[in-house]
């Protein structure tokens, strides 16, 4: 099936999708074809020109969660969806659905736990069917967590492995006392700037990058044809950490024993 785009972003006129469409510009391949999806063409047209990229944006517009038809038809003309549209337990499932017939890759920002594990269970047979790769909170809510765990897997010497994982996201602390634990641990710490909206944007777009550019060894990695994944089971094999760090998100180990 011929694609005219390689990477669509719907909800492109949206608060994150403004942010994540300027970050998209920003940090991809000048070669990769971007478009800009949502309800309204005249909003879509005056955000590429915002952007200084009216030339550069393809522009959808007409494509709206109530219309199926619409839903497909973006979805079969792009290679990578990411969906900026929420909230997702109102609005995401019929967009996911048309990119996982389609056998369209899916990426989205949703934190809401309950969308996650029911899209899986929907539409991960779905997905792997058609050969889609599929990964829901690709932003904040889990690829700090996420890669930070594989991250701290990778700090132990081998053939140790960690036991457990704690994880805790502080935006201020005071100095306090540690307490040595009878065991061997690693200590590793996540660091970025604005946690929400901003770094979100840059985690999405590195994921969309990761995806594009690495595709065939995601499938390897996965060891399937497709499917709905988490973000740290889609690229535990893949450049992402290298990625988000080169883009402000930095992996560290504090400390270990």
């Amino acid at each position: 099936m011929s694609r005219s785009s390689d990477v669509t972003i719907f909800g492109a006129t949206g608060f994150t999708g403004q942010r994540v469409a300027a970050e998209a510009l920003r940090s991809l391949p000048p070669e990769l074809r971007i478009t800009i999806a949502g309800r309204s063409s005249s909003k879509l047209q005056a955000l590429a020109q915002q952007l200084g990229a009216a030339d550069r944006l393809q522009v959808l517009g007409g494509v709206d969660v109530t219309k199926p038809e619409s839903l497909q038809a973006m979805a079969q003309a792009t290679r990578l969806l990411l969906c900026c549209v929420g909230p997702f337990r109102l609005y995401g499932e019929p967009v996911l659905a048309a990119a996982a017939a389609a056998r369209t890759d899916y990426l989205d920002i949703c934190g809401e736990p309950e969308f996650i594990e029911r899209m899986e269970l929907r539409y991960s047979a779905a997905a792997a069917a058609s050969g889609a790769l599929m990964a829901s909170a690709a932003g904040f809510d889990s690829v700090p967590a996420d890669m930070g765990c594989l991250f701290a897997q990778r700090a132990f010497a081998p053939p140790a492995v960690p036991s457990s994982v704690e994880a805790v996201i502080s935006l201020s602390a005071p100095k306090g006392t540690s307490i040595h634990y009878a065991t061997w641990w690693v200590h590793c710490r996540v660091s970025l700037g604005d946690p929400g909206y901003l770094f979100t944007s840059v985690m999405l777009v590195q994921c969309a990058a990761t995806l594009l550019q690495e595709r065939q060894a995601l499938l390897d990695s996965v060891g399937a044809r497709g499917g709905v994944f988490t973000v740290g089971t889609l690229f535990r094999g893949s450049s992402l950490l290298q990625r988000l760090d080169e883009h402000g998100v930095k992996f560290s180990v504090v400390g270990s024993s």
